[in-house]
């Protein structure tokens, strides 16, 4: 399945190289940066408004999905070994 979806990936590569980017700008940020605000000359407080800003956020999922689990150790999940040394 692996190798199909990678000939895919590997196949649509070598299609785009086949493109005349010869007069195409390289991007030096993919962001939008916006230009300082006129009145203050400054940057906007948030210079990415696409983007979210950084919260902290609880997560206490454990109680709830460690004991449907099959093999747990609270606080983890127990699972099989899939590295022999």
């Amino acid at each position: 399945m692996y190798r199909g979806q990678l000939d895919e990936i590997l196949a649509y590569v070598d299609k785009l190289k086949e493109l005349d980017v010869t007069n195409v700008e390289p991007m030096a940020q993919v962001l939008f940066r916006p230009a300082q605000t006129e009145t203050t000359g400054r940057m906007a407080e948030n210079p990415h408004p696409e983007l979210r800003d950084d919260a902290l956020v609880p997560c206490d999922t454990a109680k709830a999905v460690l004991p449907q689990s099959t093999d747990s150790a609270a606080p983890f999940f127990r699972v099989p070994r899939v590295i022999e040394r």
